[in-house]
């Protein structure tokens, strides 16, 4: 019983070091670094979900420069605290090797965790992932029906 109040104690410990951080921090203004922005995710991955150590997180910024021209959208700031989250280094490395558009697609449950989860990023950020994700969803059904009919 003892270790299992043990447990127990040192959980509640972790998780109200965590929430002390969260009020402090607004989502429009810019971090000093990247250790508030774990900590404000409550060091969990933004796209799987999974809690993990700090060393294993990493700051991602979830639409880069490039996505926001290539998509046309208008009022984001790639630099703010709204477009920043936590992600784990696998996560992090397959978005920046598949870009946005392929990592949403080819797992689902990702857009869904940022919707559900991502509750400190700009609803702008998700909006616009959700537009991405629809877009890139119609050329790939073009293109399947494309090569079925070749």
């Amino acid at each position: 019983m003892d270790s299992i109040d043990y447990f127990f104690k040192e959980k509640f410990k972790r998780l109200q070091r965590r929430y002390q951080h969260h009020f402090r921090i607004q989502s429009g203004r810019p971090s000093d670094n990247g250790d508030k922005i774990i900590r404000r995710d409550n060091y969990t991955c933004l796209y799987c979900n999974r809690e993990k150590s700090p060393r294993n997180l990493a700051v991602d910024i979830i639409l880069n420069g490039e996505t926001i021209e290539k998509y046309n959208l208008a009022n984001i700031v790639v630099e703010s605290d709204g477009n920043k989250a936590a992600a784990c280094k696998p996560c992090k490395k397959e978005k920046e090797r598949k870009g946005i558009e392929e990592f949403l697609y080819c797992r689902e449950e990702r857009i869904g965790n940022l919707i559900v989860n991502g509750r400190f990023v700009c609803d702008k950020i998700t909006e616009a992932a959700i537009k991405i994700l629809t877009i890139y969803k119609k050329q790939k059904i073009g293109e399947e029906i494309k090569r079925d009919y070749d």
